[in-house]
């Protein structure tokens, strides 16, 4: 069975709009790619039927009989983590420079100054500034990203032969963080991967999908949004109208700036680069 897969909006920076592939292990490949091009792709089979990241994984694996095809599937899926941890990084950097940003908390002064009460957002903005923080200080911060994006994506943890060809590309990472952190996001549901899971769709939107029911519960225009809808209702956090105007705001800010940095890059000047992160305090003793 064949697969399509749709990178949304891709024509804007020159990504291939659409990439088939004959097996699901090229399907996975594909999905990497785009991945590495910052794009989320909806992935439909030959039938128009929509399919998970996660049936692809457990489709190659059941196909992946002998040395030489079980050796690919663990480069694709090298290569996916690789893309992933890139782009969870890439988000939650840009996330925290929008909570940092002059214009962000001029926004919230002239709300005040027009009476209205911001002190919901700022203190749930202050709560994200923080997590984000204890990310970026912590000791195993991009892997732990990808590894619970693998859980998010593909529902079990990354096989040990993923985690030994990521070394084996890079003797000096810390691949080994990406089981921890696949581990840390299932323990954190329980021993089960998440309820709800983001699907998009060929047009464009992103739906928050229930696996116990096998419906959509909503579709959203950004994938930030669907993201925090989805983790809301698998943390059962509420999720109502203020909630996804907070979303609405960051996301909108985070597209400009996005898009502004993605001009200058083709432009060829200088891109931008987003507010770093704090910097860890300097300890004694070895580094982890």
């Amino acid at each position: 069975m064949g697969y399509v897969l749709n990178g949304a909006f891709a024509w804007l920076d020159g990504t291939p709009i659409e990439r088939r592939a004959e097996t699901a292990l090229d399907a996975i490949g594909a999905f990497a790619a785009y991945l590495r091009e910052d794009h989320n792709p909806p992935i439909q089979n030959d039938m128009g039927e929509p399919v998970s990241p996660a049936q692809l994984f457990a489709e190659a694996h059941v196909h992946a009989t002998d040395d030489e095809s079980r050796r690919r599937l663990t480069d694709v899926l090298a290569d996916y983590a690789a893309a992933v941890r890139v782009r969870e990084m890439d988000m939650a950097l840009g996330r925290y420079s929008v909570l940092t940003s002059r214009n962000y908390e001029n926004d919230l002064q002239q709300f005040e100054a027009g009476g209205g009460s911001a002190a919901w957002r700022r203190g749930v903005d202050a709560e994200e500034r923080a997590r984000l923080r204890d990310i970026f200080l912590g000791d195993r911060p991009s892997w732990h990203l990808a590894g619970a994006a693998w859980v998010r994506d593909l529902q079990v943890p990354p096989p040990e032969e993923v985690i030994a060809e990521l070394q084996a590309r890079n003797p000096y990472t810390r691949a080994g963080e990406l089981r921890t952190g696949a581990e840390d996001e299932l323990r954190r549901h329980g021993g089960r991967p998440p309820r709800y899971q983001v699907f998009p769709s060929p047009d464009g939107a992103y739906g928050v999908w229930d696996s116990q029911t096998v419906r959509v519960e909503r579709r959203w225009a950004y994938e930030g949004i669907a993201r925090a809808h989805m983790e809301a209702l698998n943390d059962g956090r509420p999720w109502t109208e203020r909630h996804y105007g907070r979303e609405l705001h960051l996301m909108a800010e985070l597209s400009v700036r996005r898009s502004r940095l993605r001009s200058r890059s083709r432009e060829g000047s200088e891109p931008q680069t987003p507010i770093a992160p704090p910097a860890p305090r300097r300890t004694l003793g070895p580094r982890p």
